[in-house]
C-alpha cells in the first residue's frame, strides 16, 4: 500500500501544482463545511506517504455538492481523471474552464490539454437495463483489466433504466447488480474514441421459491446415494478382490508344493532336480497368498465397520429440512431444530 500511494503521488504531481494553489484560495468563497471537505481533499493529495486520490476525490465531491462552486471542479476533475472516471472528469474540467475566470494562463493551457486528451481517447458507453424489479438501485462495477499493473475498478449507481459513462480504452468487464436478482456481465474490448451500447437483461425468474432445501452435510438423496454410503462398500469390494487374488495364488502355491512332493517322495529327489529352487519358488507363492488373504480380510472388515458407523451417524444427525424462499428482496430461510 505504501508503494502504491507513492506511485499515485507521482501521477498527480502536475495536477497538484496547477490546481491546488488557485483553488485553495478560491475555497474561501464557499461555506465553512464545504471548505473543510475541500481542505481534507488537499490534505489527502499532499499525504507524506503518497497522494490518496480516492479519498481526495470523495472530499472534493462533497465540497462541490455542498457549495456548487465551480472552483472546486479543477481538483475534482483531476482526481476523476486519475481514477479513470473519464466521463466525470470531462464534465468537471469543461465546467471549470467555462465558469471560472481567474485561472492562470499556464493552468488553463494544462487543463485544456487534459480535456482534449480525455475527449479524444474516452470510450462512451450507453448502458440500458431490462428486467430489474422496480424500484431498484442498480450498481455498475466496471473493471478495466490492464496489460500491465493492477486492475482498475470503478462503481456507478443508478435508479433509472439507462446510464451513460465514459471509460478508458482497454479490456473491460462490467457487472450489473440488483438486490435479489442474479447479476449479469458484459466483457468487451473498448477502442479509444468509440461509442458502445449494451443492454443488461436481468432475469428475476431464475430466483424461485424452494420448498425444501436439504442440508448439504447430512441429507440422503434417494436418487443419488450419499458418498458416505457408497465409499465403505467400495472399500469392502477392494478387500474382497484382494482375498480373491489370494485364493488364486494359494491354488498356485498348493500345486507347486504337490509337484515337489510328487518328484521327491520322502525328500529323495531324482538326479538333476533342483529341490532348493523349487522350494524357494513355492515359498514365494505361499508368502504372496498370506499377504493377500490377510490384507484383503482386514480391508473388507474395515470397510464394513465404516459403513456401520456412517449409517448410524447419518440416521442420528440428519436435521429436519430447511424452508427457503427467495424473491427480489433476497432470500429467507427457516429451520426447525429439535434438541
Amino acid at each position: 500500500m505504501r508503494h502504491q500511494a507513492k506511485l499515485r503521488a507521482v501521477l498527480v504531481a502536475a495536477a497538484v501544482a496547477i490546481s491546488l494553489a488557485p483553488t485553495a484560495a478560491a475555497a474561501q468563497a464557499i461555506s465553512d463545511e464545504a471548505k473543510q471537505h475541500f481542505r481534507a481533499g488537499v490534505a489527502f493529495l499532499e499525504d507524506p506517504d503518497g497522494a490518496k486520490v480516492e479519498d481526495a476525490y470523495r472530499e472534493f465531491r462533497r465540497a462541490y455538492d455542498m457549495s456548487k462552486s465551480p472552483k472546486v471542479l479543477g481538483n475534482l476533475g483531476i482526481c476523476a481523471m486519475k481514477l479513470e472516471r473519464d466521463g466525470e472528469a470531462i464534465e468537471a474540467l469543461a465546467s471549470y474552464l467555462r465558469d471560472v475566470d481567474d485561472i492562470s494562463e499556464a493552468e488553463r493551457n494544462q487543463v485544456t490539454r487534459d480535456l482534449h486528451t480525455l475527449r479524444t481517447s474516452a470510450v462512451q458507453l450507453g448502458l440500458s437495463f431490462s428486467g430489474a424489479p422496480p424500484p431498484a438501485e442498480i450498481s455498475i462495477i466496471d473493471v478495466r483489466v490492464a496489460i500491465r499493473g493492477e486492475k482498475v475498478t470503478n462503481t456507478y449507481k443508478t435508479a433509472g433504466d439507462a446510464l451513460a459513462i465514459s471509460v478508458r480504452p482497454g479490456h473491460h468487464i462490467i457487472t450489473a447488480r440488483v438486490p435479489g436478482v442474479p447479476e449479469v456481465h458484459w466483457e468487451f474490448d473498448a477502442a479509444g474514441g468509440r461509442k458502445e451500447a449494451h443492454t443488461f437483461q436481468f432475469k428475476p425468474d431464475e430466483v424461485k421459491k424452494v420448498d425444501v432445501l436439504p442440508s448439504p452435510l447430512f441429507v440422503k438423496n434417494p436418487t443419488h446415494p450419499a458418498k458416505s454410503s457408497i465409499a465403505p462398500w467400495v472399500v469392502v469390494g477392494a478387500g474382497g478382490a484382494l482375498v480373491a487374488a489370494g485364493t488364486v495364488t494359494g491354488i498356485v502355491a498348493l500345486s507347486k508344493t504337490n509337484a515337489i512332493a510328487a518328484e521327491c517322495p520322502n525328500n529323495m529327489c531324482p538326479g538333476g532336480f533342483e529341490l532348493n529352487a523349487a522350494r524357494s519358488g513355492a515359498r514365494k507363492w505361499v508368502t504372496a497368498t498370506d499377504v493377500l488373504l490377510i490384507s484383503g480380510s482386514a480391508v473388507a472388515a474395515g470397510g464394513f465397520v465404516w459403513w456401520l458407523l456412517s449409517r448410524n451417524k447419518t440416521e442420528q444427525s440428519a436435521p429436519p429440512p430447511a424452508m427457503v424462499g427467495c424473491g427480489p428482496q433476497g432470500c429467507m430461510a427457516t429451520v426447525n431444530v429439535k434438541f
